[in-house]
């Protein structure tokens, strides 16, 4: 496409040049059947502008661009300002040059006339190109770089120039300040319930997993490491029994945003209390995250929040409860702006093997939410939210 593009350019820029030659030519011509004064005045006056389009065509332009003074990562409703340095090897003159940025992918949300610049550059051989994104998005942007074009005094001649300069903007959910307050849980090995410890016990091996960066160094298995050159660390029963998995519907397109911001503030208030915490993104494209409780784990988990996308999936909830990444962990925090009968089913289900289940049920006002009969059991609890109660979201869970 890239190469079909460059090639239709070219081949316009030939005709504009041919026009041009031939404008010449027939000046030149009336010039000499026709004599005088103001023939030969017209032909000189056009010779310049002629030979400076003629110039245009055939000189090799090289351009240079880098990146200054740009925040590769961003949180969800600040402004970014995106500044890059041009630079060319030779001093052509050059009347008119227009920069304009390229998106690979994920266009920045601002208008394409505040990414255009124009700018009188002479004999200087470089320039600073600079706009503003305002009010971002959560997503990935990926700027493949700047193209450039070049005119003449009237136009006549356009030269397009890209410029590769790859620049990939990550924008984070936005984090709400919020207490996490760990739920008591039912150990259902005894006949009645006790609440739980949160710590661990690292007496008891379990396994190994791949190394995460956070890990202590004491976790290291390191024979499998003198075996395999692969660091593994150790995993311990208590780890296998004590954390909640934080779920996130991605079938739900209404209040989507605000779902993920919620579930990125969880797991933000979940670290900062130092709770481990595993993420599970129901979605088209499942991603699950296990064992967030160091900050560097935390970003990882920011920067895969920050693609994803609602998707429809038929027939996706009845498969989770088998799902294998739940298995061990001991309760589940489900948040979802609708919950259905299938959705309430499967955390039935999932909750007699895993521990209790708190459903986070989002609503954009502070309305009442119609009660789910025949569908759920004590063991579901359904805490309401509006967006302006996330701080005390938790307050909620702890109530009787």
């Amino acid at each position: 496409m890239m190469k079909r593009h460059a090639i239709g350019r070219g081949l316009q820029a030939f005709i504009r040049l041919f026009l041009i030659l031939l404008l010449l030519a027939i000046s030149l011509s009336f010039a000499l059947m026709q004599g005088g004064f103001v023939s030969w005045f017209i032909f000189f006056m056009f010779l310049p502008f002629a030979l400076y389009s003629t110039l245009l065509f055939f000189w090799p332009f090289r351009f240079s661009a880098e990146r200054t003074s740009i925040k590769k990562q961003a949180v969800q409703g600040e402004s970014l300002i995106v500044e890059t340095t041009i630079k060319r090897m030779f001093r052509f003159p050059l009347l008119y040059v227009i920069a304009e940025e390229k998106a690979a992918e994920g266009a920045l949300p601002i208008k394409d006339e505040d990414t255009r610049q124009v700018t009188m550059l002479g004999t200087k051989k470089s320039f600073v190109f600079a706009y503003e994104a305002t009010e971002l998005k959560r997503g990935y942007y990926e700027q493949a770089g700047i193209e450039l074009t070049v005119t003449d005094f009237f136009g006549w001649m356009k030269r397009k120039v890209f410029v590769p300069s790859p620049l990939t903007i990550v924008v984070t959910p936005k984090i709400t300040e919020m207490k996490y307050t760990s739920p008591p849980l039912q150990n259902k090995s005894s006949t009645g319930s006790s609440n739980l410890s949160s710590k661990r016990d690292h007496t008891v091996v379990s396994g190994v997993r791949d190394y995460q960066p956070g890990d202590r160094m004491s976790w290291i298995h390191w024979k499998t490491f003198a075996k395999t050159q692969t660091l593994q660390t150790k995993t311990f029963e208590s780890q296998q029994s004590k954390e909640w998995c934080l779920i996130l519907d991605g079938t739900q397109e209404e209040l989507f945003e605000e779902q993920v911001e919620f579930c990125a503030s969880i797991l933000a208030a979940a670290v900062k209390k130092r709770e481990t915490l595993s993420f599970l993104f129901a979605g088209a494209k499942q991603v699950f995250i296990q064992g967030i409780h160091t900050n560097d784990q935390l970003k990882q988990a920011l920067y895969k929040m920050a693609q994803l996308q609602p998707e429809p999936i038929e027939q996706f909830e009845k498969s989770l409860p088998e799902h294998r990444l739940l298995e061990n962990n001991s309760g589940i925090y489900f948040v979802t702006s609708n919950l259905s009968k299938e959705w309430a089913q499967v955390l039935q289900r999932t909750s007699k093997q895993s521990g209790p289940a708190v459903c986070f049920l989002l609503r954009p006002l502070e309305d009442s939410v119609e009660k789910i009969g025949g569908l759920i059991d004590q063991s579901i609890r359904i805490v309401p939210l509006t967006p302006s109660q996330f701080p005390n979201a938790f307050m909620e869970v702890m109530k009787p």
